[in-house]
């Protein structure tokens, strides 16, 4: 999945729209579940472009957003590993708005204005284990 991501990057903005318009929505599920993985390998690894992939997967899996999905709940996660990793939320989630559709590019830019984002607000809960952080929702 990082090598398709990585290379849906790379791709002039034609190409990525047939791209996400060619998907069936159970293989966008995918993308949205690596992203989650993604985020969490991130932090564990102290991995910024991984998180920039991460949330970069779970755009393609919310292109388009499905009905009665809540985008801002998976945001609340790449917001709280860009601060773990040091990162500028904004910047990370501005920058990676030229990958989404133009609904789900404003939704992206209004939530990384947001301030004081916490993973508790959102339902979720930072795990600490043996093999690292996770996050878990809780809702």
């Amino acid at each position: 999945m990082t090598e398709i991501v990585s290379a849906f990057t790379a791709w002039p903005r034609d190409v990525r729209q047939r791209f996400t318009a060619s998907l069936p929505a159970e293989k966008r599920g995918l993308f949205g579940i690596f992203g989650h993985r993604a985020a969490t390998l991130a932090v564990r690894r102290a991995d910024p472009e991984l998180l920039r992939l991460g949330l970069i997967a779970n755009l393609i899996a919310n292109s388009p957003i499905p009905a009665k999905r809540n985008v801002e709940t998976p945001l609340a996660v790449f917001y709280h590993c860009a601060r773990k990793l040091d990162l500028d939320p904004r910047a990370l989630l501005g920058e990676s708005a030229q990958f989404a559709t133009d609904e789900m590019a404003e939704r992206l830019l209004t939530f990384a204005d947001r301030p004081n984002v916490t993973l508790k607000q959102f339902g979720w809960r930072e795990i600490r284990s043996a093999d690292g952080v996770r996050y878990k929702f809780e809702w």
